[in-house]
């Protein structure tokens, strides 16, 4: 089965081109039969996926002239297509064309990933750009690590800004008719994302140290345009843009508590920070300083319980945990809590449902921030089971409105419920 030749795309459309850019990274298309694409006989720094159409080959120049001939090898029997050749040139100094470096460069930080962002180049002919990150600031040696194997030809988004021109108003009668020009602008964006697969793969190629990969590890980066002149035949890549620094974001989805402090917590400080000043100070118990810093000691650890409430209570699943650690839907008793005991020792309060009655209103003053109010009691419906455990003489009626109640039992704490029937029932006699 016959294969066809691979096709080149960028950077000159297959045309043999001149560049004072050692590295080079040449892209295109092959058939979908493809097993392997070989560049000069081997696969060293090609990047291709078998059954797949987009290929790319990177590799650095000697200079001069350098000939690169790529062939195709089919999946089943192995066959080589015929060659594509190209002849690219690596010249010492570019001469002719040059390009400015990219602007309005910017970050989006993400949990996982930076995107870095430039605006297009002013230039007609810019073919691409490239992204570099580095872990110093203004680069290793002055170098960056380039983090995208194929340039970036991709537009990524878009912005467009307006400019009135004119504007007419014209009236007859009652009815009157404006009519606005405006002058569009669209601004286009390129943009790449560093993510932490590409960090790992640069650390193993020995590109980036192992330095981390989180919100702690500031990363360095810059962009560069390249651009193509169809007359000279010539490929050049612009200085670095202005360096941007970032780095991820950490983004913690657990519930986060402030650090209780006890009385004895607080009475060790005391007790550190007085004998720190004067060591020969007596500060046993039953001493006229302990008798002092005692008091003191024990309000403090109340304010500190009375702080971890309010920490919580700006946070509704905070205070949820608070009050259903065991999250089975219903409050917590009081005296089943540790938290709970905790607020009303510290409250100075001898009703617990006064306590759960704090916890409530906090939970109301939240869902008035997002203008929800909790709603009153509201009738439920069942099913009540009528049966008499004698044989009935006659039949009986339970009427539509009458109140039954069930029995209740003591010993196993089950309260008597009333119920409304919603219908008449009739218990027959057959």
């Amino acid at each position: 089965m016959s294969i066809s030749a691979p096709v080149i795309l960028l950077p000159s459309g297959g045309a043999d081109y001149t560049t004072d850019i050692a590295t080079q990274t040449l892209s295109g298309t092959t058939s979908a039969n493809t097993a392997q694409i070989l560049v000069n006989g081997t696969t060293a720094g090609v990047s291709y996926t078998p059954g797949e159409t987009p290929w790319a080959w990177s590799g650095t120049l000697a200079q001069g002239a350098n000939t690169i001939q790529i062939v195709a090898v089919e999946q089943i029997t192995g066959d080589h297509s015929q060659t594509t050749t190209i002849v690219v040139i690596l010249t010492s100094r570019d001469m002719s064309i040059t390009v400015s470096a990219p602007t309005g460069v910017s970050l989006k930080r993400y949990q996982d990933k930076i995107e870095i962002i430039c605006i297009q180049n002013p230039e007609i002919n810019v073919i691409g750009y490239n992204f570099y990150v580095s872990y110093q600031s203004g680069g290793v040696n002055n170098e960056y690590v380039q983090i995208n194997p194929q340039q970036v030809t991709e537009v990524s988004s878009y912005a467009d800004t307006s400019k009135q021109i004119s504007q007419t108003v014209n009236a007859v009668g009652n009815i009157r008719v404006t009519t606005t020009t405006e002058e569009v602008d669209r601004t286009y964006y390129f943009s790449y994302f560093f993510t932490k697969d590409q960090y790992t793969t640069l650390v193993q190629q020995g590109l980036l140290p192992d330095v981390g990969f989180n919100q702690e590890v500031p990363f360095y980066f810059v962009i560069t345009a390249v651009i193509y002149d169809s007359v000279f035949g010539q490929v050049t890549e612009s200085t670095y843009s202005p360096e941007l620094e970032g780095s991820v974001i950490t983004i913690t989805t657990g519930i986060q508590d402030l650090p209780l402090r006890t009385q004895s917590d607080v009475i060790l400080t005391y007790i550190k920070e007085l004998q720190d000043a004067d060591a020969g100070i007596d500060m046993k118990p039953g001493t006229v300083l302990r008798d002092i810093t005692n008091p003191i000691s024990e309000e403090t650890a109340r304010v500190y319980v009375i702080q971890d409430f309010l920490s919580r209570s700006l946070s509704i699943s905070a205070l949820q945990d608070f009050d259903d650690a065991n999250n089975d839907g219903v409050s917590d008793p009081v005296s089943q809590s540790v938290r709970k005991r905790a607020l009303q020792i510290a409250l100075y309060l001898t009703d617990p449902n006064q306590v759960q009655q704090i916890i409530d209103d906090q939970f109301d003053k939240l869902a008035a921030n997002v203008n929800v109010i909790r709603r009153g009691a509201t009738k439920a419906n069942g099913s009540v089971v009528f049966y008499i455990e004698t044989m009935p003489l006659r039949d009986m009626q339970v009427s539509e409105g009458a109140i039954v109640t069930s029995l209740g039992n003591v010993d196993q704490g089950i309260a008597s419920q009333s119920y409304t029937c919603t219908e008449t029932k009739i218990l027959q006699l057959a």
